[in-house]
C-alpha cells in the first residue's frame, strides 16, 4: 500500500479473507515484485483472461520513482504475456502513471470512473 500512497487499512479486509480462507494463486496469474540492490520497491499483477494479459497493481515506492522501475516490471509482465501466447494486454492507469504507459505503447480505449464508499468515522452514528 505504501506504493500506492493509500492507508495500510485498506488492505485490512483482503488480509482477513487471506487469513482465514488461505491464498492460492489463481491460474493464469502472476504476481510480479522488482527488487533494487535486494530491496522490494515495485509490484504488478498479471491476470490473463481470453488470451489478453490485463496488468494490474503497478506500483512503485515513493522514494524509488522516476528511476524507470514502473515501465521496467509493467514491460516484464507484458513480455512474460506475450512468451505464453498473449497477443495483446491492457491496464488501468492513474494520472501518474499515465505518460509512463504512453512513453510504451499504451493508448487511451476507454475511460472509468472509480467510486469508493464514504468512510464514516467510527464515533459518527446515524440518526434513526
Amino acid at each position: 500500500m505504501e506504493g500506492f500512497e493509500v492507508s495500510p487499512d485498506l488492505m485490512d479486509p483482503w488480509v482477513r479473507g487471506v487469513e482465514t480462507r488461505g491464498f492460492s494463486k489463481p491460474a493464469g496469474s502472476d504476481y510480479y515484485v522488482g527488487f533494487l540492490e535486494g530491496f522490494p520497491v515495485c509490484t504488478a499483477v498479471r491476470v490473463v483472461s481470453r488470451g489478453i494479459s490485463g496488468i494490474y497493481g503497478v506500483s512503485t515506492l515513493p522514494r524509488f520513482r522516476r528511476r524507470g522501475l514502473g515501465e521496467t516490471i509493467t514491460r516484464f509482465a507484458a513480455l512474460c504475456g506475450g512468451s505464453e501466447g498473449c497477443l495483446r494486454s491492457y491496464l488501468q492507469s492513474s494520472r501518474m502513471g499515465r505518460s509512463v504507459y504512453e512513453k510504451i505503447g499504451y493508448r487511451e480505449v476507454e475511460e472509468y470512473q472509480l467510486w469508493v464508499p464514504e468512510r464514516r468515522s467510527p464515533d459518527s452514528r446515524e440518526s434513526r
